[in-house]
């Protein structure tokens, strides 16, 4: 049964991809500047969106490790003359 709902779903999603492949090559040949520059929008921003989220979640992972281990933590106090 899973096997066939995952035959099913990547035919589906198959068919939605060469729907729109054609959509888009119709749109190009119709107007082939105005759907260059939106398609470079579209990818600019994705590709802006995509590392935004890469620097977020690399900030967050290192501040989280540095909290975990934390200077004022007393196992990690270093205590002089003591």
């Amino acid at each position: 049964l899973c096997a066939a709902l995952n035959t099913r779903a990547i035919g589906t999603s198959l068919r939605i991809l060469g729907s729109f492949s054609s959509w888009y090559l119709t749109r190009l040949e119709a107007s082939p500047l105005f759907t260059k520059c939106i398609t470079g929008g579209i990818t600019a921003l994705i590709g802006d969106y995509g590392a935004q989220w890469f620097e977020y979640k690399s900030d967050h992972s290192r501040r989280r490790s540095q909290a975990l281990v934390s200077t004022s933590d007393p196992a990690f106090t270093i205590r002089a003359g003591g």
